[in-house]
């Protein structure tokens, strides 16, 4: 006999050939970390919030008192009305407060979110809230009494409000939102798998 068989070498493999790998000549773009800045956003603005939620919960144990103070002040600058109205005017104030603050607080949390997605608007967003939360610390620390420790808490969110937006607005965190992320290329010549191509089954059977 003759043959590869009777030569002892081995039978060719069976199966598509082997195709050649495949290698993209397009530029590739280099990544930029993110930078320390943001870590700085992150957490001025989580504990800008806390420092929100404290004095906040502390007021609402003591809601009786303020109200009281409350009614009294309408009164006083308003002796036409009766108790009732003062009364809801009183409640609706204290509510609109309380709400404004969550407000603010929640949208500044979504600004965070956007800005950690690496997308402008976030940045924008959080500036924009900072400037108006400002202010409006003023007149939430107002109602919510004035004391000397609700003073320093506001006084220390205010101080983180600005901590956040002035490190959004850092150079290190403007370029890092105006580069690109890095290509993502895939190979156009995928493997074929075993199970792609079944074996044939033999004649006859």
């Amino acid at each position: 006999m003759s043959g590869p068989a009777a030569d002892g070498a081995a039978p060719p493999p069976v199966g598509p050939p082997r195709r050649p790998s495949f290698a993209s000549g397009l530029p590739q773009r280099a990544e930029i970390p993110t930078p320390r800045t943001i870590g700085v956003v992150r957490w001025a603005v989580r504990l800008s919030v806390l420092a929100f939620i404290v004095p906040t919960a502390f007021a609402a144990l003591r809601q009786a008192d303020l109200r009281k103070t409350l009614r009294k002040a309408l009164t006083e600058q308003a002796p036409d009305y009766s108790a009732t109205d003062i009364g809801h005017a009183v409640v609706v104030a204290l509510v609109s407060v309380a709400a404004i603050g969550v407000l603010l607080s929640l949208l500044e949390l979504s600004a965070l979110s956007v800005l950690r997605q690496r997308r402008r608007g976030g940045r924008t967003a959080l500036i924009v809230l900072t400037l108006i939360h400002l202010p409006a610390l003023v007149v939430i620390s107002a109602f919510r009494g004035g004391e000397s420790a609700d003073l320093a808490l506001t006084a220390l969110q205010a101080f983180l409000l600005v901590i956040a937006a002035g490190a959004a607005i850092m150079p290190a965190t403007r370029h890092w939102l105006d580069a690109k992320p890095p290509l993502a290329v895939k190979s156009l010549l995928v493997p074929q798998q075993a199970s792609d191509h079944p074996e044939r089954s033999e004649p006859g059977r």
